[in-house]
């Protein structure tokens, strides 16, 4: 966080053991992306769907990496937004956010008919 614009090579984590968190409808589709990158996940620290972090969670998110010997934190771009407000100016722990793009590769009209579709538009 702090750097949003700075992108790393997948590489960059392979091996690295980190902390998940995420306060997202679905976690387990969280997880298993960042697991299949090769991060090895010593912790993961779920909260409900738009969750609102406290600095209170914060602290105990980095206490309890911190015993786990847990070197950094992964967490989404929706929780990085709202981690924002409550992290504090020197963080004990890097955190990363997974960026994840979506790239529609065949049948876009097809895709766009059927969202339409869906929405009745």
């Amino acid at each position: 966080l702090g750097q949003e614009n700075d992108l790393l090579s997948i590489d960059t984590f392979r091996g690295l053991n980190a902390a998940l968190v995420s306060g997202i409808a679905q976690p387990d589709s969280f997880e298993r992306m960042v697991k299949s990158l090769g991060v090895n996940t010593g912790a993961n620290f779920r909260f409900s769907d738009h969750y609102n972090y406290s600095k209170a969670d914060w602290e105990r998110i980095v206490f309890d990496s911190r015993n786990k010997n847990i070197s950094a934190i992964i967490t989404t771009q929706k929780d990085a937004v709202r981690l924002s407000f409550i992290l504090p100016t020197g963080l004990q722990l890097p955190v990363f956010v997974l960026r994840i793009k979506l790239e529609v590769v065949g049948n876009e009209e097809r895709l766009h008919n059927r969202l339409l579709g869906l929405y009745n538009l």
